[in-house]
């Protein structure tokens, strides 16, 4: 009886411990897989390659455009080329292989392309695109939706297309002295006028400068000096000598210098100037526009020693403000042209480069040298007519500080002297 009292409770107490231990064995189990799982997510560099593409892609813009991925990076030849854009599309896989050298893995996608969705993904930037130049093949390539796509993209948004930048290039504008009319000793002040001119122009978009130096040593050549260049025709042969399209001269019609010591004893002085900028067109020898400048006497005071020559040239930076901006605005109304220098085999050099904004590609025609026109009772030169069109050249490469080497697109029989216009 004693034995039979204690069996029972013995016999329940082993049948839940029969029922309690699998799950306890489950549960210390899946305690040490946690364990071990954790363990190898810290031994990140115990990760076996090669790696996802998720891997490579994660920090990168991947789009989907027109059933096929593309990844956004910045573009090679930008800041290298005109015109060439910050960013440019690439196709997913020739982004793995090329910067990583990873085969991307076939996807899983339809390879049929699908529509690209109104406002998904804007059209990549234009690029400049040479014609008739063979580049090397690049290793990157912009994607450009179907022109069906395009339009409609365009017609569903209202968007307007933008006009591309129009590209105007510099003129050559050889600077004379100006002409001293006020009667008065004032060298330093026609000098002075001069640098503050031609400080200027070298900093100008509009124009390239040629100094007068430059014309001084070609009419040395000649047996002239500057004031040969009140004759027309010895003008214009000298503009076409020099390839320039301008000439800037002018003159100084009043100066109004003010002394006067301060407390300290120290000379304070004031200028006023009044002057004159005039635009010659280098083809005809004619004036085509003039512009005065003046200024207000109170706002160049200068102290000191040297207060004259510093209140002249505040007096001819204020006067250069209202005269030069519609002198320099006329400039680019003068017709652009320049000359081929020399011929070399296939090459054709021309007197025009970088520095006057011509881009490799650029199609240029060309004409011959022509016959001056005369007045015929003075034999005044009133002008050039021109020759007659002898084809076509394209740039294809620069040299020297601005001049361009071009070959024959279409055309031929070019010489030396012949006139090349934009």
């Amino acid at each position: 009886m004693k034995f039979s009292r204690y069996l029972k409770p013995c016999l329940l107490l082993l049948l839940a411990i029969l029922l309690l231990a699998p799950v306890s064995c489950e549960t210390a189990k899946s305690a040490g897989h946690v364990l071990e799982d954790e363990a190898k997510s810290l031994m990140f560099w115990k990760k076996q390659k090669p790696y996802l593409e998720s891997d490579y892609l994660i920090d990168q813009d991947v789009r989907d455009i027109g059933g096929h991925e593309y990844v956004r990076i910045k573009n090679p030849n930008y800041g290298q080329q005109i015109d060439a854009p910050q960013f440019i599309w690439v196709e997913k896989d020739k982004y793995l292989k090329t910067y990583y050298g990873v085969e991307a893995a076939p996807s899983k996608k339809s390879k049929q392309k699908q529509p690209v969705k109104v406002g998904e993904l804007p059209p990549p930037p234009p690029q400049y695109i040479v014609r008739d130049i063979s580049r090397p093949a690049s290793t990157t390539a912009t994607p450009s939706p179907s022109s069906s796509t395009s339009a409609a993209t365009a017609a569903a948004t209202g968007a307007k297309k933008k006009k591309a930048p129009i590209r105007t290039l510099k003129r050559k504008i050889l600077l004379l002295s100006f002409k001293n009319n006020t009667g008065e000793p004032i060298d330093f002040v026609v000098d002075a006028v001069y640098a503050t001119i031609k400080n200027r122009l070298l900093n100008s978009d509009e124009v390239i400068l040629v100094e007068k130096s430059t014309m001084e040593n070609y009419l040395k050549k000649l047996g002239l000096s500057l004031s040969s260049l009140n004759d027309k025709t010895v003008l214009i042969h000298a503009g076409e000598a020099l390839d320039v399209q301008g000439f800037f001269f002018g003159s100084i019609d009043r100066l109004l210098l003010s002394h006067s010591a301060n407390e300290k004893g120290n000379q304070q002085s004031w200028a006023t100037i009044a002057l004159r900028i005039n635009l010659i067109d280098s083809r005809t020898a004619s004036l085509i526009a003039s512009a005065t400048g003046s200024n207000n006497l109170y706002k160049t005071g200068a102290t000191g020693p040297g207060s004259r020559i510093e209140a002249v040239k505040a007096a001819v930076k204020q006067a250069l403000n209202e005269a030069l901006p519609p002198i320099l605005k006329k400039v680019k109304t003068l017709p652009w042209e320049t000359r081929i220098t020399s011929m070399e085999g296939e090459k054709i050099y021309i007197d025009a480069g970088r520095e006057t904004g011509l881009m490799v590609g650029d199609v240029l025609n060309v004409y011959g040298k022509g016959t001056d026109i005369t007045i015929p009772s003075t034999q005044i030169i009133v002008g050039r007519q021109l020759g007659p069109f002898l084809g076509k050249i394209q740039v294809v490469d620069f040299f020297g500080l601005d001049a361009a080497i071009a070959v024959k697109k279409e055309g031929g029989d070019f010489k030396k002297g012949d006139v090349v216009m934009w």
